[in-house]
């Protein structure tokens, strides 16, 4: 009896040790995002640590309406809600304000040892439905990481670059237009100056943002 006793005691400390190593395994980034485009600027980016593989989107296939929300109108709330459903999603993080061309804007998110990859996107705003992204980007356990991420198309409205079906200044667009979408995502091609849009202004090559991780606790 008292073997047994010993036995389960010690086992009883190794799961609570577990338990608390667990409870300790949150760690603190800050997620740095500059926007490298000329004319471009990034709505407030939308930054989520997940299970590694998690995808909120596929290049090659249709876009989820809240993304479409985002890459149309910069509207983060939708993103968000679903997010925050998803049991392999941690921590959900929307930036303060928006990122004008050369400028930087930091968030701090949380991981976990489970929860330990880190995504992102926030909208082009002088574009029908563009926008850029990081995917399942590993956290760094020490210092930092640099990623960049391109511009894709949410492929959910025409290209028409005309100024009242694009949200951003000093456009104030709020037309949709879905006819002749492509209907799958995919890797922006850039602005053609087909409507009221001037690729010297507004057009871009990848990538269009320089994000860096950097842990802080």
């Amino acid at each position: 009896m008292k073997m047994k006793s010993a036995i389960f005691i010690a086992g009883l400390l190794i799961v609570l040790g577990l338990s608390a190593s667990g409870l300790q395994a949150a760690e603190r980034y800050e997620v740095t995002f500059t926007n490298l485009t000329r004319g471009e600027v990034i709505t407030p980016p939308v930054v989520f640590s997940h299970e590694e593989t998690y995808a909120f989107f596929h290049e090659g296939e249709k876009a989820r309406t809240a993304l479409v929300r985002l890459a149309e109108m910069g509207e983060t709330d939708p993103l968000v809600e679903v997010l925050t459903t998803r049991d392999r999603v941690y921590d959900v993080v929307v930036g303060t304000d928006v990122i004008p061309p050369g400028h930087s804007l930091s968030v701090e998110l949380m991981t976990d040892n489970m929860f330990d990859s880190i995504s992102a996107c926030g909208m082009l705003a002088q574009t029908n439905d563009g926008f850029f992204a990081i995917k399942d980007i590993p956290v760094p356990l020490n210092g930092e990481k640099v990623v960049y991420g391109n511009a894709y198309d949410a492929g959910s409205e025409e290209n028409n670059e005309l100024e009242s079906y694009v949200p951003g200044p000093p456009f104030g667009g709020t037309l949709r237009s879905p006819q002749n979408a492509e209907g799958f995502v995919h890797i922006h091609s850039g602005i053609h100056g087909d409507g009221n849009l001037m690729p010297s202004m507004y057009d871009w090559r990848n990538p269009v943002v320089k994000v860096v991780i950097r842990r802080i606790d």
